[in-house]
């Protein structure tokens, strides 16, 4: 109880904190008319320095388990240990919009390579996208705003 307590805890301090993009409709009308720019004439001029975000970078370690699931935030996937099982595999998330992810390897065994899988098209949710992803290849995979997975390598 006390752990379940803690992580809401977290959750909630984090997602009060949580910055909202820039609205331009100040008056919140619905419509961007000219109070709404009169709001904004007072920053002319001034420095802005947007926030950079980092990429999310998820490590799929292949020491023991045979398939890794990329979560929907992640950015980077970087590979462990493909050559300690069998069929290593990289499932790409589902779900609809664009999205892009760069699946590579850390160098820690050269030998292995990795299955990169996610939908195709509407009849093949499961695909192979890439069937053998080596040390010396950086996979590239870009999700269509209709949920199917694209690459460049075949």
């Amino acid at each position: 109880m006390k752990h379940l307590l803690t992580a809401i805890a977290c959750f909630l301090a984090l997602s009060m904190s949580a910055q909202t993009p820039y609205n331009p409709d100040f008056d919140n009308n619905s419509l961007i008319t000219f109070n709404d720019m009169l709001s904004f004439l007072p920053l002319y001029g001034s420095e802005f320095f947007p926030e950079l975000s980092e990429p999310v970078v998820q490590y799929c370690v292949f020491d023991t388990i045979s398939d890794c699931d990329v979560n929907e935030a992640t950015d980077i996937v970087i590979v462990q240990d493909p050559d300690e099982v069998n069929n290593p595999k990289v499932h790409l998330p589902a779900g609809l919009g664009f999205k892009s992810i760069l699946v590579m390897h850390d160098g820690s065994h050269p030998f292995g390579n990795v299955q990169v899988r996610g939908a195709l098209n509407y009849q093949y949710d499961d695909a192979v996208m890439h069937e053998y992803l080596t040390i010396r290849k950086l996979g590239f995979f870009m999700r269509t705003p209709s949920g199917y997975w694209r690459t460049n390598e075949q």
